[in-house]
């Protein structure tokens, strides 16, 4: 038998979700519900860009891109369904930011992948008045006093997003 404990996975819950999206700028609820709605992992989001959709199909593509040396976990492309409605949203953010193809849909201030997406989530959060109160980080910083509850991650969206599909 195995000598560990499989743990359940921890999902938002829809009041939590309710209020994330209620204080989220257009950029976070962009990036919120596309995790939510696609169950990308974080390096995915990452690096998907505007040339990955398929808005004939509803579809975005999950590709290595060697430009930014990323190749998908497990070595493994492959093409997921998108509700219709996100589709419509990552055609009005790529009207939006005058976006071209080849650009990243989630990039930071300069183009270049965001290494600080999970950041946005505890922001959302703190602002939602979600934060516990009592975690403590292990550089000392507490979600009493900012961003930084260990309750409101990324890829908890990736669980949420499993979890309603099954």
């Amino acid at each position: 038998w195995p000598s560990y404990v499989d743990t359940i996975r921890p999902i938002y819950e829809p009041e939590e979700l309710t209020a994330m999206f209620g204080v989220s700028t257009e950029d976070e609820a962009d990036l919120l519900k596309n995790i939510l709605g696609s169950g990308f992992r974080d390096q995915e989001m990452r690096y998907v860009e505007y040339l990955d959709l398929d808005s004939n199909h509803d579809l975005v593509r999950v590709t290595a891109k060697k430009e930014w040396d990323f190749t998908p976990k497990n070595w493994e492309e492959r093409a997921v369904p998108l509700p219709h409605a996100l589709m419509e949203r990552l055609k009005k953010r790529k009207e939006r930011k005058k976006a071209r193809p080849h650009d990243l849909i989630f990039g930071n201030t300069r183009g270049n992948p965001d290494s600080e997406m999970d950041m946005v989530v505890k922001r959302v959060a703190e602002r939602a008045g979600l934060n516990c109160g009592r975690c403590v980080t292990e550089h000392g910083n507490k979600c009493a006093e900012g961003p930084y509850c260990m309750n409101f991650f990324l890829h908890k969206f990736r669980h949420t997003f499993a979890t309603n599909h099954l």
